[in-house]
């Protein structure tokens, strides 16, 4: 499925719940022959899509309670990509809200790009 199409657009628009009935409803709509008369997609796919969106929204649910809480959802054995890449300052470089660097549980173990580069024009 088409990352922007209009089914795409309605499945990330809806809450939970809302995924939860859709997904039956195509589900009831499979059964009764609707792929055959699908052209761009089928069923499973957009069944795929609202699965894939809901597990998004619970991952990132729970990364912001752990931020709330003081803590991360990212595992000990994981830290240490965080800890030589990302900044207190900037951020994670891997977008994770709940980094153990930006968050402050560890601190970072070099410049991070942004510094790194700040740090280079100000000695020139």
């Amino acid at each position: 499925m088409k990352f922007g199409s209009d089914i795409s657009i309605l499945i990330h628009s809806m809450n939970e719940k809302q995924r939860e009935e859709f997904s039956n409803f195509i589900n009831r709509l499979k059964i009764e022959g609707l792929d055959d008369k699908l052209g761009e997609f089928t069923c499973d796919e957009i069944i795929e899509s609202i699965a894939s969106t809901t597990e998004y929204e619970r991952k990132k649910k729970e990364s912001q309670l752990a931020v709330d809480k003081g803590t991360t959802t990212i595992p000990k054995e994981k830290w240490g990509v965080h800890i030589t890449h990302c900044c207190l300052e900037h951020g994670c470089k891997y977008g994770h809200i709940d980094c153990p660097v930006a968050t402050g549980l560890v601190k970072q173990k070099y410049l991070c790009e942004d510094c790194a580069e700040t740090s280079q024009s100000i000695q020139n």
